[in-house]
């Protein structure tokens, strides 16, 4: 997808797979046809770069994160904007909906996450039901639990995640034990462990409600960056500032394959949705496709001008869409190195 004037911060598919949203930090996100390559949508209006932009489940809708500090949401077909989330004094820097299409978790510099919900009684507005306090820094992540009753955020100062109330606010737990900066949090599929990726080389799998730590991966020899669970919450992905990600049981913390070649960090790592393969982007302006049982690479997808910030696979596992620092956004197929600029028209 070329057509952006800065980096592209996120790129990722709709839930049909028939689409994408990119944003980036040119200060707009679009939406773009992933058989075609060309632009549907363009969603502008915020006043600083866009850091994040997904879809809703239903695929109607697309929340966005900004500088600006605010997020907003917008209609995926016509880029129309449906309403602005104000309130932050921050940054925001990831957006997300709920399971339920409606509900949205936003995470921001000022220490804060927020849960809004639209307003029943007045069109296109969504106010806040809940403000996450606690973090001593800027919460630069915030997710949904899978049956949307929880939040997790991690904080890149304080260096915790921590489980919320998504209805109330309040503190559930607080997963302490890391050394370092927090990048990443999130839940397993049925809900019950959260796991954690640190600046401390390593990433942790927690209790989502007691906040006991499960197991400690380690083995990194440099931060790690993103870690993922797969489909069936058994295994989990880590990229690493070490070059390599690994992937491993996420019950007892042992490595099961290390996944070797990039020549640069490596920033993110994601299951496909049948959970054989794993795709990571990486500082040497790749993404590579691995098997997910034996660390063999399967493709290598190349054609970014600089460092790849994430890889992420379609619904159907077939295809993989990159984010680029060189200002777009890549379509491959899954066994194959050829890929194709999405344009603008």
């Amino acid at each position: 997808m070329n057509g952006h004037g800065g980096t592209v911060s996120s790129a990722v598919f709709s839930p049909e797979g028939r689409r994408v949203v990119i944003a980036s930090e040119d200060g707009t996100a679009r939406v773009w046809n992933a058989d075609t390559g060309r632009e549907v949508a363009p969603l502008k209006g915020h006043d600083g770069s866009v850091y994040s932009a997904a879809f809703s489940p239903d695929g109607r809708r697309v929340v966005t994160a900004s500088d600006d500090k605010t997020a907003r949401v917008w209609d995926a077909d016509t880029g129309r904007e449906i309403a602005s989330l104000k309130g932050h004094e921050g940054s925001v820097r990831s957006a997300a909906f709920g399971p339920d299409g409606w509900r949205v978790v936003t995470a921001s510099d000022d220490k804060t996450a927020r849960v809004w919900d639209p307003d029943p009684y007045t069109p296109n507005t969504w106010g806040q039901r809940a403000t996450l306090k606690g973090h001593a820094g800027a919460v630069r992540s915030a997710a949904f639990s899978p049956d949307g009753r929880r939040v997790v955020t991690a904080s890149t100062t304080d260096n915790t995640a921590r489980v919320w109330d998504a209805d109330t606010g309040r503190e559930i737990a607080s997963l302490k034990g890391h050394d370092g900066t927090v990048y990443s949090a999130a839940f397993s599929p049925d809900g019950w462990r959260v796991v954690t990726a640190s600046d401390d080389k390593t990433a942790r799998v927690w209790d989502a409600d007691t906040g006991r730590e499960i197991a400690s991966l380690n083995g990194h020899e440099g931060s790690v960056r993103s870690a993922a669970f797969s489909p069936d919450g058994w295994r989990v992905v880590t990229a690493s500032d070490d070059k390599t990600a690994s992937v491993w049981d996420a019950n007892i913390g042992r490595e099961i394959a290390s996944l070797k070649g990039h020549e640069g960090y490596v920033v993110s790592a994601a299951f496909s949705p049948d959970g054989k393969r794993v795709g990571t982007a990486s500082y040497d302006k790749t993404a590579r496709v691995w098997d997910a049982d034996t660390g063999r690479e399967i493709a290598s997808l190349k054609g970014h001008k600089w460092p790849v910030y994430s890889a992420t696979f379609s619904p159907d596992g077939r295809r993989v869409v990159t984010a680029s620092v060189d200002g777009t956004a890549r379509l491959g197929p899954r066994h194959r190195a050829r890929n194709r600029v999405l344009e603008r028209t």
